[in-house]
């Protein structure tokens, strides 16, 4: 007899085809349709749809042989996309669209719903892996990323010619003009930051938001640190957890700093101009975001990771 994990497996398996051929069609049919009407800019391409569909449409969309060139934007190799964040296809998008909705939802629970016009900035884009969700709701003029790391500015760049990619300096001021955005997320880069630039970048953040605009922005766990000891007792450390492998060594006493609201920073580095002067790892606890964020911000959630988002994710809205 067939195993019960074999069936389910099976069973996911056929779903998942089957799910597959339905958005394949349907991407088809709307393909055609917004040829017709001469309105072929993501947003208008992807109004209405489902976030699932719209995880399988940045997934595979690019793939298809009849998309019109450069409308869904496309992802970088394979080994590219494991380098950076372990996984994959729509593995990596996954984690991304979580990311994404869990913005969306506090946007709407704590300032205003994302539309057409909300002006938002993803600051520490990479190859842009996050901000391609927000085509479908935002006109593409109004969605910008910006990245210190060239390389991986250039990848964003070169897959989607939709939002605005700016190159930057490691530290604080941007050329951003105040008061410009409504939304600036940061997905997993307050998660390497040393204190001092983390700071400055909470009072650019103040200047570039619009009032009542809201920073959202992840954060190592308390758990992270007991990960890193974790790691560099199994060796064998791959090369996404080499930077984890070195850093909080002294266990015991960053799990004693974390909990009395202190910054918990490891320099490690990230290669390139992420060095180890200002780049590694990093917990922040809600302790310490209540008590240094508000000068500048009001916090509005700090919510704990789970599932869907590993990492903890702080929401702040700009106090005027």
């Amino acid at each position: 007899m067939l195993g019960n994990a074999f069936l389910d497996r099976l069973v996911i398996g056929s779903v998942s085809t089957c799910r597959s051929h339905i958005y394949q069609r349907r991407f088809i049919a709307s393909l055609n349709r917004r040829t017709s009407q001469d309105c072929l800019t993501p947003r208008c391409f992807l109004k209405g749809a489902s976030d699932r569909y719209l995880l399988w449409v940045f997934a595979n969309g690019f793939k298809l042989d009849y998309t019109p060139d450069e409308l869904i934007p496309r992802l970088p190799d394979d080994d590219i996309q494991r380098n950076w964040t372990g996984a994959t296809g729509e593995n990596t998008l996954r984690e991304a669209l979580h990311f994404f909705q869990i913005v969306c939802a506090m946007s709407r629970d704590y300032s205003k719903e994302i539309g057409e016009n909300s002006p938002v900035l993803d600051y520490g884009c990479g190859w842009g892996r996050v901000i391609r969700f927000f085509l479908r709701d935002v006109n593409h003029n109004n969605l910008h990323g910006c990245d210190c790391y060239p390389e991986a500015l250039e990848l964003a760049k070169s897959q989607n010619r939709w939002c605005h990619f700016e190159l930057i300096k490691p530290f604080p001021p941007t050329l951003f003009s105040s008061n410009t955005f409504d939304i600036i997320y940061l997905f997993s880069v307050f998660s390497h930051l040393a204190e001092d630039i983390h700071l400055e970048l909470l009072r650019e953040f103040h200047r570039l938001l619009r009032p009542g605009g809201l920073v959202i922005a992840t954060t190592r766990t308390r758990e992270h640190i007991l990960v890193c000891e974790r790691i560099r007792r199994q060796g064998n450390v791959a090369i996404q957890e080499r930077g984890q492998s070195v850093s909080f060594v002294e266990t015991e006493y960053f799990l004693n700093q974390y909990d009395r609201g202190l910054f918990c920073h490891s320099p490690s580095g990230g290669g390139g101009v992420l060095e180890p002067s200002y780049y590694g790892e990093s917990c922040i606890s809600r302790k310490y975001v209540e008590r240094v964020w508000t000068r500048w911000f009001d916090v509005m959630e700090y919510r704990y990771a789970d599932r869907k988002c590993n990492q903890n994710t702080i929401c702040c809205r700009k106090r005027v």
